[in-house]
């Protein structure tokens, strides 16, 4: 289908019509220390008018019904501002004050674009507010905890996310925080754990002060407060119980647990964990070849388990973006095993591919799986060699003043030269170094002279 078909096809579809998103946005205004009065109103209408620079349709909708406020004049203050925007007041113990508003707003463009536009993105950070999607009903957040030794930049996060679920889900605990969440929520299923809903992400922990601090990007669990200690339980026993295969859970709190020094060691080796991940990425493998069973030494299981799950120089398997197109995934292993895993996909799969994966779940084209090799222009890589050797780069001050003539860039001067005193005296004495100087200080009269002679 040419490019003129497709837009004549989306011409006829075309309604002549907007798509309107509602979405509840979390606004965190960082008030400060011992702050008497705060504006919210003022403050969200300034919120409200940056985003309507960006998407001209931004309008406020009731929470609790169908009014909606479209200009300043309309807009509720007072109690009724309070009740519909759910304002929500946090103090810490430093005196810190955190005003939260809970706003609903109907838009056109996508949220992530109006942020991150310069007009808003400005805004909020000079008035120290951040605003996020809200997806915990106006709740409280809290964090049960992080997972470390994954890659933060080689992760497939849904993946991940499935594979706590599923820890979750199928851990038996029967400790206080579980049974008092689970009568608070009804929920009498013994054979399996309810999910409450929980968000993960990237984000930087630091522990201590410079220089002696200690950073480490790991992946961030959060999820609304009153879910905090239950979820926060069965994370922890679904790792001491190895449902959960994925990194190492950290729980919240863990240096008051065991000790600073244990929690600082244990981000220490997160880094240690992820200078030594390297990513071997392999093409050829159709997504429905990983859940093709293999039998091996009388077992079965999914080519997907054996990957993730039974291969020790193996840390993961994962998807990309070009998975769907040409089967292409990385393989995430250390530097200690990566020999072992080149040795495993060019010659232990190939076999393996042969003898059980169906032809239709095979990408077409490809036998097997293979290991991708490095891409590049060779072309253009070998011609950059050879313009290399022919014309190398000027060694001198008159072959620079000859290239000058077809470059028209300034010349740079060689360095000053330096005597060196190489007799066999100089040699022989180790450490050498030149007595400094005696600096003279200057009085503020006598550095204002130098000034003005200058």
């Amino acid at each position: 289908m040419t490019v003129q078909e497709q837009i004549r096809i989306a011409g006829e579809k075309d309604t002549g019509t907007k798509t309107l998103t509602t979405s509840t946005i979390r606004l965190e205004f960082n008030i400060g220390l011992y702050v008497d009065k705060f504006k919210a109103r003022d403050s969200l209408l300034r919120v409200l008018h940056k985003l309507a620079l960006v998407d001209t349709t931004v309008y406020v909708k009731s929470y609790f019904s169908e009014e909606v406020w479209k200009d300043d004049r309309s807009f509720p203050s007072g109690e009724k501002f309070a009740t519909e925007f759910r304002m929500r007041k946090e103090v810490s113990n430093s005196g810190y004050i955190i005003m939260y508003v809970y706003t609903t707003i109907v838009h056109h463009r996508e949220w992530k674009d109006i942020k991150f536009s310069e007009p808003v993105l400005n805004h909020l950070k000079k008035n120290h507010v951040f605003a996020y999607v809200d997806e915990y009903e106006a709740k409280k957040v809290g964090s049960p905890g992080c997972i470390s030794k994954i890659h933060p930049k080689l992760v497939n996060i849904p993946n991940l996310k499935e594979a706590v679920m599923n820890g979750v889900r199928m851990v038996k605990c029967d400790e206080k925080e579980v049974e008092n969440w689970k009568g608070k929520h009804n929920h009498m299923d013994e054979s399996t754990n309810a999910v409450p809903f929980f968000a993960m992400f990237v984000q930087t922990k630091r522990w201590g002060q410079p220089p002696k601090r200690t950073e480490a990007t790991v992946i961030v669990i959060q999820c609304a407060a009153e879910d905090t200690a239950y979820l926060k339980t069965l994370l922890a026993a679904a790792y001491e119980q190895k449902l959960i295969k994925e990194g190492v859970f950290l729980p919240q709190g863990l240096w008051k647990m065991v000790s600073p020094e244990f929690y600082k060691h244990q981000l220490q080796l997160h880094n240690e964990y992820v200078k030594s991940v390297v990513a071997l990425a392999i093409i050829g493998l159709h997504k429905d070849a990983m859940w093709e069973y293999i039998k091996l030494n009388g077992e079965e299981m999914t080519l997907e388990h054996y990957l993730n799950h039974r291969q020790p120089h193996i840390e993961s398997v994962q998807e990309t973006k070009q998975t769907k197109e040409n089967g292409r995934w990385l393989v995430i292993t250390t530097k200690e095993n990566m020999a072992k895993a080149i040795k495993f996909f060019d010659y232990t799969l190939p076999v393996i591919y042969q003898e059980y994966i169906n032809t239709e779940s095979r990408m077409m084209g490809y036998e097997h799986p293979v290991r991708a090799r490095a891409s590049g222009n060779k072309t253009v890589g070998s011609y950059a060699s050879v313009l290399q050797q022919n014309h190398p780069p000027p060694t001198s001050y008159l072959q620079a003043a000859a290239y000058q003539q077809h470059d028209q860039s300034p010349i740079t001067r060689p360095n000053k030269r330096i005597m060196v005193d190489t007799s066999p005296e100089t040699y022989e004495k180790k450490n050498y170094e030149e007595e400094p100087k005696e600096s003279v200080q200057k009085t503020p009269q006598q550095q204002q002279d130098n000034l003005y002679q200058l």
